[in-house]
């Protein structure tokens, strides 16, 4: 077997104190394992310093760093927090547990009175909730990267608006003061080919009631919360304000409701909005948006929406489908109420943190959702990544090189099966709700029950994606190699098995013994002729013409 003088040195940093201490390690386990979290652990044992007061510093309740070199072949540095310590006085020694900084998101609660609804405005970016809501509660941020997940909660909404866009008519606007003229503009849209451009014919500017006067055909519930909204903009800088007018079922008014003045702009649209609970006896709802312009001066709206609930993005039954909602009209296109209809009812809880609830059970079922991987690697870099990807590199282990012991293992019991089932059950608006994700087409079946919120399919295939090429079981020592990662390709060549190709899913280095375990996933049996035999620095291609890789393997 090859030899090589291995070395760990270790040195502990107290941020609380502002103190450094050297330690002296007589043993060590330090891993590396995907499927944890933390993805970096480390047992440490060290000689008990000299002092009682260098012995203090190593109090997992301060901000406590240590930092592991392991060196040989190839080096490695780790930078964990002090988790645990223990003081054997007989023997002299201390015992650290150490991990990487998840364990700092599995600390970190929110501590308020009132659930934190900070993710929402980020719904659509799992990347964008990780950077701007949770990371920073513990001064980190996440490494660049293209993987991401869209979270959006899609709850169903009603556009009670018939003509959102002016598309075909101005039906559905009415004049309000006698001050402007409404009229069809192609000229300007924000969406669609058109827009309802208004002309102010007065100084005092003029108010445009967005529904049929005659009528008042949009119909609402004592009690319910209602948004009135729509996106404006102007030929001369001005402002503009939204309000609800409550109505009877015999048109008679009930009250107003007045949202914020709101500048408009000529260089962009502007939302103007308000929202409003119903009060008793009404029957319909009336949009009306007051429009302070000079006279001679226009605006444009478009995108007018009137739903039930706090403001929704604008659509109406011409919005494209997209992978989260589907859009149709009720009745005839541009002149009947909208629907938004959500593929997966996402529970609105699953944005939801709770008070007291820590910042990782906030994050990881829609980690878990997403199917990819959130973790923090030794040097306190974060990643969000598909678990599917490879890392670079490939560690050979063979028996008489740097195999030491290894004993391969086939079972249908080990963390094997064919299909997937979740089911979650959580408490929404006093009611218990369960929704089940599956996946898979029979066979064995892995059960799982979450206590939390719906946060849309895609758990469960992640689940079984990790479990596929498992059932094979090969537990391997050999000589340490520090360059060794999870994600890297693993070939073992053992005596009476072909040889193994798959993936790394863990390192552990131990001290003194200067020896790694690794686990593995995906096993398959190699020929010893595939591409994947070539010497470390060979390629396929790179075979003379006229010749294989085959003739270069065998």
């Amino acid at each position: 077997m090859i030899a090589a003088t291995h070395k760990i040195s270790a040195s502990l940093h107290n941020d609380s104190r502002g103190e450094d201490l050297p330690l002296a390690v007589l043993a060590a386990e330090v891993t590396l394992d995907e499927a944890w979290a933390p993805y970096a652990q480390a047992r440490l044992t060290v000689a008990l310093p000299g002092t009682s007061d260098d012995a203090d510093l190593i109090d997992p309740r301060d901000d406590v760093r240590v930092t592991i070199e392991l060196s040989g072949a190839g080096t490695r540095a780790f930078d964990l927090g002090l988790r645990d310590r223990r003081i054997n006085a007989a023997r002299r020694e201390i015992s650290l547990e150490l991990a990487s900084d998840e364990a700092l998101l599995q600390d970190s609660g929110l501590v308020t009175t009132n659930p934190s609804i900070a993710a929402r405005p980020h719904e659509a970016s799992l990347r964008a909730i990780l950077t701007e809501v949770v990371l920073p509660t513990i001064g980190a941020q996440l490494e660049p990267g293209e993987a991401d997940y869209d979270a959006t909660i899609d709850y169903d909404v009603t556009n009670l608006h018939p003509n959102p866009g002016g598309e075909l008519n101005t039906a559905h606007y009415s004049d309000g003061t006698s001050t402007e003229v409404i009229t069809r503009s192609t000229a300007m849209a924000r969406t669609g080919a058109a827009s309802i451009a208004v002309l102010i014919t007065a100084g005092s500017g003029g108010s445009v009631f967005l529904t049929d006067t005659s009528t008042y055909p949009m119909q609402a519930t004592p009690g319910k919360t209602y948004t009135a909204a729509v996106w404006v903009r102007a030929t001369v800088a001005s402002a503009a304000q939204m309000r609800i007018r409550w109505l009877t079922s015999a048109n008679a008014t009930i009250a107003d409701v007045f949202g914020t003045l709101v500048s408009v702009t000529t260089t962009g649209w502007t939302l103007v909005t308000v929202t409003a609970v119903a009060p008793l006896t009404t029957a319909k709802i009336a949009p009306i948006i007051r429009l302070n312009g000079t006279s001679g001066s226009s605006f444009y709206m478009d995108d007018t929406m009137v739903n039930e609930g706090e403001l929704a993005p604008a659509f109406n039954g011409d919005t494209p489908d997209t992978a989260i909602f589907e859009y149709a009209w009720m009745g005839t296109p541009h002149a009947s109420a909208s629907t938004r209809t959500g593929r997966y009812r996402r529970s609105a809880d699953s944005l939801t943190w709770s008070p007291g609830e820590t910042a990782w059970d906030f994050i990881e079922p829609l980690v878990q959702a997403s199917g990819l991987r959130l973790w923090c690697d030794e040097a306190r870099r974060w990643w969000l990544t598909d678990p599917s990807a490879a890392d670079s590199g490939q560690i050979n282990l063979t028996e008489g090189i740097n195999l030491t012991e290894a004993e391969d293992r086939i079972s249908r019991d080990e963390a094997w099966y064919e299909s997937v089932v979740i089911e979650y059950r959580w408490l929404e608006a006093g009611a218990q709700w369960v929704k089940y994700d599956a996946a898979g087409t029979g066979g064995r079946c892995l059960t799982l029950t979450y206590e939390r919120p719906w946060p849309g399919p895609g758990a469960a295939a992640a689940v079984l994606h990790r479990a596929r090429g498992r059932g094979r079981v090969l537990a391997v020592s050999a000589l340490s190699q520090y360059r060794a990662a999870p994600g890297q390709t693993l070939q073992a060549t053992l005596p009476g098995t072909p040889v193994q190709t798959g993936v790394i899913s863990s390192v552990a280095w131990r001290f003194p013994e200067q020896q790694m375990t690794v686990g593995s996933r995906g096993l398959t049996d190699t020929s010893p002729t595939a591409w994947i035999q070539l010497a470390e620095g060979e390629q396929w291609i790179d075979s003379p013409p006229g010749e294989s890789w085959i003739e270069e393997v065998a």
